[in-house]
């Protein structure tokens, strides 16, 4: 015997995750619609009752706001259009506080429409709104009446909203009287003393005026302006010569420094070449002249020596030694001469550099001047200009003003004269402003609609059924081997249930089993099952089903499988198959020889053998599973079966199937769906881990469609697919 321990797992919650509002909608959609159909009943019968017990009339009276006038030759541009319509809207806003102030209504409610009875003048009575509202009439008033602009429109709606439609219509007709009486009589007093206003600021304005236009004159009078001006148009011309000739005299005096400085530094080097000038002067030097004279004077007589003495004579060598003195001498006078002249050079270019440099420094002593005078005269004319925008920005006011003044008396309308009653007075209502359907049906549909959903978020809230996959993975954290559709909505069944996926292999159902069978085999991969009980978690989950559908799975996979009916309360093999012998699992265990006679094989399927409950025993279930003798037997099938089936009895009702639980390979436990809770199903899980059973999933069985709505999509799928795989067959 296989048996695996359930591993130790945190206490898992039994309340369940939040419901999701597209599942409670699908789920209690039939709640929701009578819900809201209801809420639709009571809004119209309310708006029934309203209508015909409390009606409301709405009398009117429509004001036109006349433009105001524009002055001749004004351009008709769209800013000025813009500008228009916010003033007309201001202005309307304007007459809506004023209708909704102290003086109109306090004027209204003392007319004849609110002192006395329209149906008897005479009577003393006053009128029946007054006598409803004597309480506080004028909020009561303030809050019937309703001053509102039609849009886009120059026109704004005075609106009075009463029981009686006679009534209203002389409500309205009086409040909006005494409006007009208000605005005659005192918006002219207001236009009045805006224009005076507009007169007073005038004269301040024009005193400012004129004291600085004298000012002005004053100051251009005492200051020459126009020859002050003509003189700093001169005198900025001056300045601009002087700056020029200034720079011109300072690039000259740079030169000349620099030139100054190369001389000195040539004499004192002594490698100052002399001009063409200085080189003539000092070649007609008198003393030089002389000496070249005598030089060539004694070079003549040399000749004549030469010839008459010969070389190497006396009077040759006098002669010779007398010109190199005289050469010598000439030498040294020109030198002596050249450094005069050099000496002189220097003098010249450092008077020169004195020169340009004292010019350089009156140049700017001038402009320094001029500069000053250009200064004086620049705060002469600025000032000037500042009077002179000084008055013209005065003048520009004083314009403005006069052209406001000379608008205002072109259009001289008070509001009086701009408001013009549309229609006349206003007529008896005759169509009933309230109730609307709209206002009382429509919050009934919604109101219906959200308190039916309230009430079925709270049952799905409070409801701890376990009815979807979703509540037994994610709330309750269990292993989901499948789930089987309902019979009823399995339009492919069509053999009894027990043996759906042999009887009817194309059903949603045959195909749910094969699933699970797969997702066994999955499970045992490597430690194949050899015992297998199939168990409800309470009364009528349909475990026989189940154990019996995966019994006739596991024998078409060619396996030999036995199915053992160990629900000694309930059985259901013998329901399923019909040829059971009476003597059977029970019989066996009280007698094991009787176990060849007890088993039978299945008529339609021999690979799959069957065995009974058999009578019900007399002492107690439990102890005979946990007898040797079931051992015994249990030893002696496994040697005949490749797999054994036990359909079990209800977990949480008997403790037979806890106690077989923990002597097989494996579990799975089948929950009825919307009939087990959460909190049965925890216990039995608990359960099974205190005897350390193998637990290897749970089976959710009998899923509606119309119920939850969770699978009526998978159903769908699975039908489409199928019936397009038997046109692909049916063309091939």
């Amino acid at each position: 015997m296989n048996q695996a321990p359930l591993s130790p797992s945190p206490v898992r919650p039994t309340n369940p995750d939040a419901p999701d509002i597209f599942f409670v909608f699908r789920h209690y959609r039939w709640l929701v619609i009578i819900g809201t159909i209801l809420g639709t009943v009571v809004g119209a019968a309310l708006f029934e009752y309203l209508l015909k017990y409390s009606p409301k009339f709405k009398a009117e009276v429509n004001f036109q706001v006349m433009p105001q006038q524009t002055p001749i030759g004004e351009a008709t541009s769209d800013r000025a259009r813009e500008q228009t319509q916010e003033e007309l809207t201001r202005f309307i806003r304007r007459q809506m506080l004023v209708i909704e102030g102290d003086s109109v209504l306090d004027l209204s409610l003392v007319s004849t429409a609110f002192q006395k009875d329209y149906h008897d003048l005479n009577s003393g009575r006053k009128s029946q709104w007054l006598t409803d509202h004597s309480g506080n009439a004028k909020k009561s008033l303030q809050k019937d009446l309703e001053i509102s602009p039609i849009s886009n429109t120059d026109v704004f709606r005075i609106t009075m909203t009463a029981g009686d439609p006679v009534e209203s219509a002389n409500i309205v007709n009086a409040v909006s009287g005494v409006y007009v009486e208000v605005l005659k009589k005192n918006q002219k007093q207001l236009e009045s003393e805006r224009l005076q206003d507009l007169r007073n600021a005038m004269q301040s304005v024009d005193d400012i005026v004129k004291n600085k236009e004298s000012k002005l004159a004053d100051f251009r009078k005492a200051r020459n302006i126009s020859a002050v001006t003509m003189r700093h148009t001169i005198e900025v011309t001056t300045l601009g010569e002087l700056n020029k000739d200034v720079i011109h005299m300072q690039m000259e005096v740079t030169a000349a420094s620099a030139h100054l400085e190369s001389i000195k530094k040539q004499v004192a080097a002594g490698t100052l070449q002399l001009s063409p000038e200085m080189e003539q002067y000092v070649e007609n030097d008198p003393q030089i002249r002389s000496l070249e004279q005598q030089k060539l004077s004694l070079l003549q007589d040399r000749e004549v020596a030469r010839t008459q003495f010969g070389e190497g004579s006396k009077t040759l060598l006098a002669l010779d030694t007398r010109i190199v003195t005289v050469g010598k001498q000439t030498d040294d006078r020109r030198e002596e001469l050249r450094a005069k002249a050099r000496l002189q050079m220097q003098e010249s270019a450092q008077s020169v550099y004195d020169s340009l440099l004292g010019r350089t420094q009156d140049l700017q002593s001038r402009r320094d001047d001029k500069e000053r005078q250009v200064r004086d005269l620049d705060n002469q004319l600025v000032e000037y200009n500042q009077m002179v925008a000084d008055v013209t920005s005065q003048q520009e006011i004083l314009k403005n003003l006069r052209e406001q003044y000379t608008r205002e008396q072109l259009t001289n309308q008070t509001d009086y004269s701009r408001v013009r009653r549309l229609g006349g007075e206003a007529a008896a209502p005759t169509e009933v402003a309230w109730p609307v359907w709209y206002s009382i049906v429509l919050p009934g549909f919604v109101l219906g609609l959200l308190a039916s959903f309230a009430l079925g978020y709270v049952l799905e809230l409070t409801n701890t059924r376990v009815r979807t996959p979703r509540d037994i993975t994610r709330s309750m954290q269990l292993p989901l081997l499948g789930f089987v559709p309902d019979q009823q909505d399995d339009a492919a069944l069509t053999g009894d249930i027990g043996t759906s996926i042999r009887s009817s292999p194309a059903s949603m159902i045959a195909e749910s089993f094969r699933q699970i069978r797969g997702r066994l085999a999955a499970q045992s991969d490597g430690k194949p099952l050899s015992t297998l009980l199939v168990a409800s978690i309470a009364p009528g989950g349909g475990a026989s089903t189940v154990a019996s559908n995966l019994a006739n799975g596991m024998a078409l996979n060619d396996m030999r499988v036995l199915l053992v009916d160990a629900n000694f309360y309930r059985p259901g093999v013998k329901g399923l198959y019909k040829n059971v012998p009476a003597a059977g699992f029970s019989d066996v265990l009280s007698n094991p020889a009787a176990l060849d006679s007890a088993i039978v094989p299945c008529l339609e399927l021999p690979r799959l053998h069957l065995l009974g409950a058999g009578s019900r025993p007399t002492t107690g279930a439990t102890e005979m599973l946990e007898s040797k003798a079931f051992r015994d037997v249990l030893n002696q099938l496994k040697t005949r079966y490749d797999l054994i089936i036990f359909d079990g009895a209800p977990l949480s009702l008997v403790a037979d199937s806890v106690s077989l639980a923990s002597k097989v390979d494996g579990v799975v436990a089948v929950v009825r769906a919307g009939v087990v809770s959460r909190g049965t199903v925890a216990r039995v899980r608990e359960q099974l881990r205190q005897v350390r059973a193998n637990l290897l999933g749970v089976v959710l069985n009998a899923a509606q469609t119309h119920g939850a709505g969770y699978f009526k999509q998978n159903y769908r799928s699975f039908y489409e697919y199928a019936s397009q795989g038997d046109r692909v067959a049916v063309t091939k």
